[in-house]
């Protein structure tokens, strides 16, 4: 029976998406604010949640004050649900790296180059390096940045390898850290499939922000190990939700 409402909700998001792609290109094409545009943003995302029927459970640490000054936001990529998770719990202009085959997609992609998301080759060194630096551009402009540190959804509830370029960038501006752990967005959608089981509800825990004061660019792996050890964590602390094997034990690693 879900497997129905999950088509439904796919078809009616293929039918809306043109309608929704054109009013934010014309809004952006004329000199709609950054707010506004985060806005159209997430109302959609919102609607495609209501689709879905899916609920967010979002927990916020004694530290939250907001979201006025510009930071790198990270989260764990398990799920196609992530992007509307993060910017349900996150209320502040968010501007997002990803990966460059979204930006090829119709409609949604133009909509992604228009209202300044940053698109990035994986495969491609000198490409991370130019999205690095584009990075560093919106965050000067008051935007946070929002990063999946992983690289690509992971095949099980616990994190990979986080790259450091991310966090090399933070050090370098001095921007905080700000973390959001999903906890099971994975059981929406696997990345193993397209089929999105709807009604579930999604825990988002926002963790304390995490200072780069003292880090030298030197140190962004050990920066990038400590904030993964972070969701980590915070993942073992969900027993009933542990579906998977133990988590890696190399929880203090960071890809380089």
């Amino acid at each position: 029976m879900w497997r129905f409402r999950s088509l439904f909700a796919a078809l009616s998001i293929g039918i809306t998406l043109p309608f929704w792609a054109i009013l934010m290109l014309l809004t952006a094409r004329f000199g709609a604010s950054r707010q506004i545009q985060t806005s159209q943003i997430q109302a959609w995302m919102r609607f495609v949640s209501a689709l879905y029927a899916i609920r967010y459970r979002v927990h916020y640490p004694a530290d939250w004050g907001g979201s006025d000054r510009p930071c790198l936001v990270v989260f764990n990529h398990q799920s196609l649900f992530d992007m509307p998770a993060v910017y349900g719990a996150y209320p502040g202009d968010l501007r997002m790296l990803a990966k460059q085959e979204l930006f090829d997609l119709p409609f949604f992609g133009a909509v992604l180059k228009r209202t300044g998301h940053v698109p990035v080759n994986q495969k491609n060194p000198e490409s991370r390096q130019r999205s690095i630096d584009k990075l560093r551009e919106i965050a000067r402009e008051g935007y946070h940045v929002c990063v999946m540190p992983e690289g690509a959804r992971s095949d099980t509830r616990w994190p990979a390898l986080f790259r450091r370029g991310s966090f090399q960038m933070a050090i370098e501006l001095g921007l905080d850290v700000r973390i959001i752990c999903l906890m099971n967005t994975i059981d929406v959608c696997h990345r193993r499939t397209l089929w999105a089981r709807p009604g579930v509800t999604v825990e988002v825990k926002v963790l304390e922000k995490i200072s780069t004061r003292g880090y030298t660019v030197e140190q962004a792996a050990e920066l990038a190990a400590h904030v993964r050890g972070r969701i980590v964590e915070e993942l073992e602390l969900r027993p009933e939700e542990r579906l998977d094997a133990e988590p890696p034990r190399d929880a203090l690693k960071s890809a380089i």
